[in-house]
């Protein structure tokens, strides 16, 4: 939880930059630039990440697929719930046109190019553990990719901070969407839980071990590592499930926006849209967007602990 702090304190000091700083064209191309070569390089950590892990080597066989239909699930629950809340605290016309418009008129970008490259790049990182792990470099990368992790996230969510100065209306935005900004948080967690129960009975999975499993929203070492403590297949369970979320976000998040809108596309990264996916996120929908998705990445960094323990202790 430590860590999330930092986050804010980052972000706040990266907000308070941009919105002292001019609009600079130059400026807004190289946060972008600096912003999407972290993610890359984040990727490949994960890529490492991934190869490591000794429970992945031991249950991908077995409960891959099962985690790949769950995360499908999740995300288009997510999606559903805060749709469904949506619609039924707030109506378009209300607090919603901003972003709404804001989004309407950004300019269409392809996400098929980027989507490849973050592949291409977790591929790379898996392929030097597997292929390289008694390398000097692969060695030093695994031994302190904890590190570089940490500190890349740091620097993109700074990033991320003078970016949303930038827009120098986000005050204003934050004051019209009220408390509309709890909307995405509340239906992620409500829209994963629920799906991860009614998949569960079809996949045979106790519904308080599917919903445990859930309501990580992406936070996949936190649920991995608790999980596996009390039953290693439910933890890579936990571990598969979150981090397919992280990666099928930048897949799912674009057609999401543009078929249900800005709110329901940042439902899909749950935890990880106030860092590694805040640049996709506002890359599909708008600048505006930035604030929201922060907001609701750090919300369930703050709530998954208390509910993830919650399920544990219930199983």
């Amino acid at each position: 939880m430590s860590d999330l702090w930092v986050f804010i304190v980052v972000v706040l000091a990266g907000i308070a930059l941009g919105y002292a700083l001019p609009v600079w064209n130059w400026l807004k191309r190289a946060l972008s630039v600096l912003q999407f070569a972290l993610l890359f390089v984040l990727m490949f950590l994960m890529g490492m990440t991934i190869g490591q892990d000794p429970l992945l080597k031991n249950y991908i066989l077995t409960v891959g697929l099962q985690a790949l239909v769950m995360t499908i699930a999740v995300i288009a629950g997510s999606v559903a719930v805060t749709l469904a809340l949506q619609k039924v605290f707030f109506r378009r016309g209300h607090r919603f046109d901003l972003f709404y418009e804001e989004i309407e008129n950004a300019p269409k970008q392809s996400m098929l190019k980027l989507t490849l490259i973050i592949v291409a790049c977790m591929l790379a990182g898996y392929l030097a553990v597997v292929l390289g792990r008694e390398t000097a470099v692969v060695a030093f990368l695994l031994t302190h990719s904890a590190r570089f992790v940490f500190l890349f996230l740091c620097i993109m969510v700074f990033g991320s901070g003078i970016d949303i100065g930038l827009h120098k209306s986000f005050l204003s935005d934050i004051r019209k969407s009220g408390i509309a900004i709890l909307l995405v948080p509340t239906g992620t967690m409500l829209g994963s839980i629920l799906a991860a129960i009614v998949v569960g009975f079809v996949l045979r999975i106790a519904p308080m071990k599917a919903a445990a499993a859930a309501s990580a929203c992406g936070w996949y070492t936190l649920s991995g590592v608790l999980l596996s403590n009390i039953e290693p297949r439910l933890g890579a369970l936990a571990f598969l499930l979150n981090l397919m979320r992280e990666m099928l976000t930048p897949l799912a998040a674009p057609f999401i926006s543009k078929r249900f809108g800005p709110f329901a596309a940042v439902s899909p990264a749950g935890c990880t849209a106030m860092d590694t996916m805040l640049g996709i996120i506002t890359r599909c929908t708008s600048p505006a967007m930035a604030i929201i998705a922060f907001a609701n990445g750090a919300i369930l960094a703050c709530a998954v602990p208390g509910i993830l323990s919650f399920f544990v202790r219930a199983i």
